[in-house]
């Protein structure tokens, strides 16, 4: 069984924001919505950002996320890793043309 959904699903978000953590970290939250406009809570995305690494903060109730929580990584393996998991923040300039 496959679940299938476009590749622009979370773009444009909903809103973003950037939240201190501490004096080296902060919480970046990205909220998706859906094509209505209206924002989708179940689509939020949580990463802890410090010097040049990151890691996932939540959604914390997907097992399949694991890796992405316990280990930093550079941005660009980070958000890789969760395109191939579902949750696809960066678009080509091709792929933005059909987002609205």
């Amino acid at each position: 069984m496959a679940v299938v959904q476009e590749k622009g699903f979370d773009v444009p978000y909903a809103s973003w924001q950037l939240y201190p953590l501490s004096d080296d970290q902060v919480m970046l939250v990205i909220e998706g919505r859906d094509d209505r406009g209206e924002r989708l809570h179940d689509r939020e995305v949580k990463i802890v950002v410090r010097d040049h690494e990151c890691r996932l903060f939540a959604p914390a109730e997907k097992p399949e996320l694991a890796e992405l929580r316990e280990n930093w990584m550079s941005p660009a393996t980070l958000l890789r890793k969760l395109a191939k998991a579902g949750y696809n923040f960066v678009l080509s300039d091709k792929d933005a043309e059909y987002s609205d």
